[in-house]
């Protein structure tokens, strides 16, 4: 189940470093403002989180907030993948679904 939320939130990371090094590009003028990147632009001028990132897990966060509670979750799953035995509190409001999460543990 960990490695689930690690890939999910791996593909986020990668999908977020990605898009912010290609909008460095396209300020600079390297490549083309693309009509994604330019929505990143003005979600990041305004603190609002763009709206692929929001892929992963649905939020009404501003974009500070958004990202402490991603930095948050990251860890708490990476500490659960290193040490491989789950933890003995789990963080409900880290996963996506937590219903879900619960449902599994039962069976």
């Amino acid at each position: 189940m960990v490695i689930l939320f690690c890939y999910r939130y791996n593909a986020l990371l990668f999908s977020i470093k990605t898009s912010l090094i290609d909008l460095q590009k396209g300020i600079k003028g390297l490549v083309v403002m693309s009509a994604e990147l330019e929505e990143i632009f003005i979600c990041v001028y305004d603190g609002r989180v763009p709206s692929g990132w929001l892929k992963a897990y649905p939020s009404l966060k501003l974009l500070g907030s958004w990202t402490r509670d991603l930095m948050a979750r990251v860890d708490h799953f990476s500490h659960w993948a290193e040490t491989t035995h789950p933890p003995l509190f789990f963080w409900l409001a880290a996963y996506t679904f937590p219903t879900g999460f619960l449902t599994a543990v039962l069976q």
